[in-house]
């Protein structure tokens, strides 16, 4: 069985999905958790309960800007 941690260090090891952001979601909200989730090479993380805003303002960090999915529209 895995868990987040050895899913997101998978991931970083693998071309295709080296770059992919990572957030991770977990009600496990202590210091050493969160720190495990970065060095287990997270982008981010959200904790539960989560705040809707919060959640909507994290994600936003990993969204290509328009100019970079099109750079026409600019």
């Amino acid at each position: 069985e895995e868990d987040g941690l050895s899913i997101c260090r998978k991931l970083r090891l693998l071309p295709k999905t080296a770059q992919v952001p990572v957030v991770f979601v977990s009600a496990m909200t202590q210091p050493m958790y969160v720190q495990a989730a970065a060095q287990a090479g997270g982008n981010g993380f959200i904790k539960k309960p989560f705040d809707i805003d919060h959640v909507i303002a994290t994600v936003a960090q990993f969204m290509p800007s328009p100019a970079a999915v099109n750079p026409a529209a600019v």
